[in-house]
């Protein structure tokens, strides 16, 4: 939408629609209680009303789809006149002998303005953009359509006469001014819109483990002057598949060496172009292993005489594996936010470059991330960013594509300021958090697997315990509402660390990173929760206990296993990572995370020990997830501190190997 109003002319024309849509769009549904209280006909005649009106529209659309070009925007003029004028010169009458012929006028202006609308407007759509504007054109219709009824409602309702009705339907005559600014404003400007197709065009295609290679280029090389094949490394047997394009002139060969990332091989792959006297016009970038249709080159090239970067939109993403649908969805929102830029698939490779605008930004270093990384410095340089529907393939080719590691430096790259950025920096802070706590939760879970083989040891101690708390008693009805519905209680953690994160931290990257960083806490929870099971089955205190145990109004949890707590677990979590994202939400969730433990034994649903390793595992895992997130960027380097104060004491954490600290600030 904001593209589409952005064009001159077009938004011009969209508000002239949405004028004379108000003005007819109301009028059949109106007609019949207008000829009865009005126009005081009978029941059947009145009925009629609309089905003529509707005839004459019909006979006004026919003859205006034979309408010359030339004269679609002067026959536009027309129709929202004569639409006005028509229900202007109807308003008054008190008979259908004077209302019908006002009504006939008003009629063929509806006609002209259905008919001539989207012609009209379609010149100012760019060349493989229709699908876009055409459903921006038609969704305003619908909206437009939509709020006409219940607005001529309110104005029949406030004015007390169905006559207003007519009067209502005169905002037409207002489109004329849009209508006209829309031909001034565009006289001169599709001309410096729309470019020129390139001249010379080349394509760039990185190359490491494709055994498509060979098939993808030669189904490349019709479309453009020249292709570069760029060797990242490849394995041998792939190395010397490109050896047998080495006899065509129109091909060149980079070697590489060793596998920088796709990033790197692209950049080192248009450096080659670009640094000739006389560079191609533009360059095309697609993968080697059959995912991008070279077929679609041409359709690139048209988009390119409106935009200065043309980006592969994927259509029918049912074959795309579901976490990298999710991925790619999650990147265009995330560049909405952070760039205030519409991409609709904003991480696929395939994309067409206007060599001026690779001057002004140059292609990143580094693998996937980079191709985010570049796409924030172009929009930063104010480049023209648009879109070509592809084909969605996947037909077994392998994925280099590493999930958790790829995906957050994505993240990264789409949240991080548009500066460039040493390549691979946030992946190595990255992996070192991962090489640190890895080895240390896996610790503390076989040290809480073996707790729970040797809890036949502590049970008379927890029995006795539980019993003293739980003959306590469960409070009033509201506590158990308030603290035991888990998933409600989830989202308002989430809630609560976002809002927390905006007024805090204020950064959009920063308060994502503060979301994600609580939802990882709690996945990561449950991932721990199911190992643990898979060696430990822990009876409730019900069952262990019998009649001697309080069940907080009756409610029983004997189904599910006692050990860990798996509510504390995941509770602890999601708040260690949200107060290491945000210190102003400590205090509030320990106190939060206390209560939570304190009633899963007042309600019998939980061993004392059971809560307190729930609690513990808890808190390792969120500080885990927030650390993950600063490696990441996501968060600052100072939230997930070194010296991390939940629950009354404090922690130093180690970076990997290079012996640095994080301090936090004081609470």
């Amino acid at each position: 939408i904001r593209d589409v109003l952005a064009r001159p002319g077009a938004r011009e024309v969209l508000l002239a629609q949405t004028l004379w849509v108000f003005a007819y769009a109301a009028l059949p549904s109106f007609f019949v209680l207008y000829a009865e209280e009005v126009l005081e006909m009978g029941v059947a005649a009145a009925g009629a009303l609309p089905l003529g009106f509707g005839v004459m529209t019909a006979i006004a659309i026919v003859l205006a789809g034979r309408a010359r070009p030339e004269r679609v925007h002067a026959l536009l003029l027309t129709g929202a006149a004569l639409l006005g004028g028509g229900v202007l010169a109807a308003a008054p009458a008190t008979s259908l002998p004077e209302a019908a012929p006002a009504l006939a006028v008003a009629a063929a202006g509806a006609g002209l303005v259905t008919a001539l609308g989207f012609p009209y407007f379609a010149r100012f759509v760019p060349a493989a953009e229709a699908g876009r504007y055409s459903g921006v054109f038609f969704a305003s219709r619908a909206v437009a359509s939509g709020a006409a009824l219940p607005l001529a409602g309110l104005v029949v309702q406030l004015s007390g006469t169905y006559r207003a009705v007519m009067w209502f339907g005169a905002v037409s005559l207002a489109a004329l001014v849009p209508l006209t600014l829309a031909k001034r404003r565009t006289a001169g400007s599709l001309a410096a819109v729309l470019r020129p197709r390139p001249a010379t065009v080349a394509a760039v295609m990185p190359v490491f483990a494709s055994d498509r290679v060979l098939e993808v280029a030669m189904a490349t090389l019709p479309h453009v002057d020249e292709l570069v094949l760029v060797d990242d490394g490849a394995p041998e047997r792939i190395s010397l598949l490109l050896e047998e394009l080495g006899g065509d002139e129109r091909v060149r060969i980079v070697r590489q060496g060793v596998n920088g990332g796709k990033g790197s091989a692209v950049a080192a792959g248009a450096s080659v172009l670009l640094d000739r006297p006389a560079p191609p016009e533009a360059i095309v970038v697609l993968d080697s292993d059959g995912q991008h249709d070279p077929s679609r080159i041409p359709a690139f090239l048209e988009a390119s005489r409106s935009s200065d970067v043309v980006i592969g939109d994927r259509r029918g993403r049912h074959s795309m594996p579901l976490v990298r649908r999710i991925a790619n969805r999650a990147s265009s929102l995330l560049l909405l936010v952070t760039a205030r830029a519409w991409v609709p698939d904003a991480q696929n490779g395939m994309r067409l470059f206007r060599t001026e605008a690779l001057r002004d930004a140059p292609l990143a270093d580094g693998g996937y991330e980079a191709e985010s990384r570049h796409l924030r410095a172009l929009l930063a340089a104010g480049r023209r960013v648009g879109s070509v529907e592809i084909p969605t393939i996947y037909d077994g080719e392998p994925s280099h594509y590493r999930t958790v590691a790829d995906t957050l430096r994505v993240a990264r790259a789409l949240t991080a300021s548009p500066r460039r950025e040493p390549a691979g920096e946030g992946a190595a802070e990255v992996f070192a958090v991962l090489r640190s706590w890895l080895p240390r939760l896996g610790a503390l879970l076989l040290a809480v697997i073996a707790l729970g083989a040797a809890m036949p040891v502590f049970q008379p101690l927890d029995n006795l315990i539980e019993l003293k708390i739980n003959g306590l008693g469960d409070g009033p009805e509201w506590l158990y509402q308030a603290v035991d519905p888990h998933t409600r209680n989830y989202l308002l953690l989430v809630a609560a660390t976002v809002i927390a994160a905006a007024i805090v931290l204020r950064r959009p990257r920063h308060v994502l990173g503060a979301a994600l960083g609580v939802v990882l806490a709690a996945y990561f929870a449950g991932a721990a929760l199911e190992i643990v099971k898979l060696f430990i089955d822990r009876a409730r205190p019900e069952e262990v206990l019998g009649h001697q145990i309080h069940l907080s109004h009756g409610r029983s949890w004997a189904q599910l296993a006692s050990y860990p707590s798996g509510h504390l677990i995941v509770t602890t979590a999601m708040a260690a990572a949200a107060a290491s994202a945000v210190p102003l939400l400590r205090r509030p969730l320990i106190a939060y995370v206390a209560v939570v433990g304190v009633t899963r034994v007042m309600f019998g649903a939980h061993f004392p020990i059971d809560v307190v390793v729930g609690a513990a595992l808890g808190y390792e895992l969120g500080l885990f997830s927030a650390r993950l997130m600063a490696a990441a960027r996501l968060l600052p380097a100072a939230a997930p501190a070194g010296r991390v104060a939940l629950g009354g004491f404090a922690r130093r954490a180690e970076v990997g190997n290079t012996g640095g600290e994080w301090h936090a600030s004081p609470p």
